[in-house]
């Protein structure tokens, strides 16, 4: 991922909150996703069922943690920001016995930036309820990792990256309490769309296009806290 482009998006918040003298906040987020992952999983499963070695799945994708830092601006009638998320997962196939071993590592990353905007439906004290959306890119990157090791006398490992950019959108509510005057927790559930997933390519080789796209489609929960600047 171009970190210069996220350095952009946080200037041009900074920059609109000088100039309309709005509230604007540091928040951070963590929780878990659910990742669809579907054409990877498939290509994968049929490859380790023509395997000859008939390897075991041990891990198939499965939900993992995200982290999400982000910068919103506090406007009359709603709140815009921008917003990094990180998000992981993997895959893995095996092997063993007394003549050796044999394994597969599909290990991916998306590096996600994207704009959001929350408007705020209903309040009850310190407590906010808000409807959102999210739209951005998520750059993704999955490493290969082939390895075959017969006892003592033959050992192969084979390695490839393979990168992406994807196009997506997630609506999703967010419960906001205000725990002191400029610190507030947050509890937020959506759903993640990738609209585009083009197909992976060999890292630094756009020409060398694989059958691979990442789909990051599925449940999004979280919560977090996040400081008011004054």
């Amino acid at each position: 991922m171009n970190r210069k482009y996220l350095i952009l998006f946080f200037s041009i918040i900074v920059l609109l909150n000088n100039i309309t003298a709005q509230k604007t906040y540091f928040g951070f987020e963590t929780g878990y996703g659910t990742y669809s992952m579907t054409q990877i999983k498939q290509i994968l499963e049929n490859s380790m069922n023509t395997n000859e070695i008939q390897p075991h799945r041990v891990s198939n994708f499965p939900g993992y943690l995200l982290f999400r830092p982000y910068l919103e601006i506090e406007y009359q009638y709603f709140n815009l920001g921008v917003a990094y998320t990180l998000l992981s997962t993997g895959s893995r196939y095996s092997i063993h016995d007394y003549s050796g071993e044999y394994k597969l590592n599909a290990q991916i990353v998306g590096n996600a930036v994207g704009m959001f905007a929350e408007i705020p439906i209903s309040s009850f004290k310190n407590f906010k309820f808000l409807i959102s959306a999210e739209g951005g890119i998520i750059f993704n990157k999955i490493k290969l990792n082939e390895n075959i090791q017969l006892t003592d006398i033959y050992h192969q490992q084979d390695g490839y990256n393979l990168t992406s950019i994807n196009i997506f959108v997630k609506p999703y509510l967010k419960l906001e309490y205000q725990i002191w005057k400029n610190i507030s927790t947050n509890i937020v559930i959506g759903y993640h769309k990738d609209v585009i997933a083009k197909k992976m390519h060999l890292e630094d080789d756009n020409s060398r296009e694989s059958d691979f796209n990442a789909n990051w489609d599925g449940l999004r929960t979280s919560i977090g806290v996040s400081y008011l600047f004054e």
